[in-house]
């Protein structure tokens, strides 16, 4: 049986899900914090007994966890598209030039003429984000990629943080690692 929630119903009960989990701080939350939220949702004249009335009721708690929450979470935590105020910052007025939406890797070009090739990443994963950067440039033609020997983009890792702060002792040793292959680092919460 397929649920069929009337779009404007949908978008009303998504807008107040977002609103009581930014409030919950939902994403900095634990998992038992988390369930209890969970289950106030499910009693929430708003949400779950709104939910009821297209669904049959045992299916309301796997739709509020898996429908709604898991989409806010993949919202929320996004990875910033536009990385203009970040590059600028270190390396002056920049466009964009190449963006490989797969990778999440962007090459720039600054009014210097420098390339800048940034991939975006989180904490967790910024070994992934690092090789996803790597075979970018890898695979772009020599007179942007370079011989390898200097000459070729300066390498940005911008890691988001998404309100789960790094403890300063972390991203220095991060920024430390990457510095060791090249590579400059640019945090974002």
């Amino acid at each position: 049986m397929s649920i069929k929630i009337p779009p404007e119903v949908r978008n009303q009960i998504i807008g107040h899900v977002d609103e009581l989990a930014d409030r919950h701080k939902y994403l900095q939350k634990g998992k038992n914090a988390n369930a209890v939220f969970i289950d106030a949702l499910v009693a929430d004249p708003h949400v779950g007994r709104r939910l009821r009335e297209f669904m049959p009721e045992e299916r309301v708690k796997s739709y509020v966890k898996d429908a709604l929450l898991n989409k806010y979470a993949k919202r929320r935590k996004g990875l910033l598209r536009d990385l203009g105020g970040v590059i600028s910052a270190d390396f002056g007025k920049c466009f964009e030039v190449g963006y490989d939406k797969e990778r999440g890797v962007s090459l720039h070009r600054s009014e210097a003429n420098t390339f800048i090739a940034a991939a975006r990443t989180t904490y967790v994963k910024w070994e992934t984000g690092l090789k996803k950067l790597l075979l970018y440039v890898a695979g772009l033609p020599d007179k942007t990629r370079g011989n390898g020997k200097g000459d070729g983009p300066r390498l940005l890792l911008v890691i988001h943080e998404h309100g789960n702060p790094v403890n300063e002792s972390d991203k220095r040793l991060t920024e430390r690692a990457l510095g060791l292959v090249g590579v400059d680092c640019a945090w974002v919460d």
